[in-house]
């Protein structure tokens, strides 16, 4: 996860560049467009992430014999990540 954190604040970092670069003419609008991207699916690789995640816990527990737990293992502020994952996730 932290690996996927670095890279979207590279990401963000990098589209940030590109539109500062295309507004001074130093860049051209595909380049902008292609740093979104990739912000884009770095995101979503975060997200699928989080996913696994919650699937690998509720399989795990039910093994356990405990899948009842699950509603309280999976709660946000249990787990150790960013504040990113509060803005993104809906919990139900």
């Amino acid at each position: 996860m932290r690996a996927l954190n670095t890279t979207i604040e590279l990401s963000e970092e990098l589209v940030r560049m590109r539109k500062k670069a295309f507004a001074e003419g130093m860049a051209t609008s595909t380049e902008v467009v292609d740093a979104e991207t990739l912000l884009s699916k770095t995101k979503v690789a975060r997200l699928a992430a989080y996913y696994e995640y919650d699937v690998t816990l509720m399989n795990l527990l039910a093994l356990c014999g405990i899948p009842e737990q699950f509603g309280s293992m999976k709660d946000v502020t249990s787990l150790p990540i960013t504040e990113n994952r509060r803005n993104e996730i809906e919990i139900e």
